[in-house]
């Protein structure tokens, strides 16, 4: 929950207000891409712990993105 309540903290501090603020509160609430995993693997990066963190991400994304739309939904209002 930590970057999606950067990312809020930041649309307030640049003046950003609906569907713009939204959009980008959700993208600091996704979890890591898988391709990241085939990345490091590639180019013998410690892929055993990347799936790891990626497997955590996106089991915390189940939580921390209804949250952040919450979030989004009592700042900015309804959008979607």
């Amino acid at each position: 929950m930590v970057l999606p309540a950067a990312a809020f903290v930041a649309c307030l501090a640049v003046g950003l207000e609906g569907a713009e603020a939204v959009v980008a509160i959700l993208f600091a609430a996704l979890p890591s891409s898988a391709t990241a995993y085939m990345l490091s693997r590639r180019m013998g990066g410690d892929s055993t712990l990347l799936a790891g963190i990626i497997t955590v991400e996106t089991l915390a994304a189940g939580i921390t993105i209804p949250l952040a739309i919450a979030l989004a939904d009592l700042a900015f209002g309804p959008v979607f």
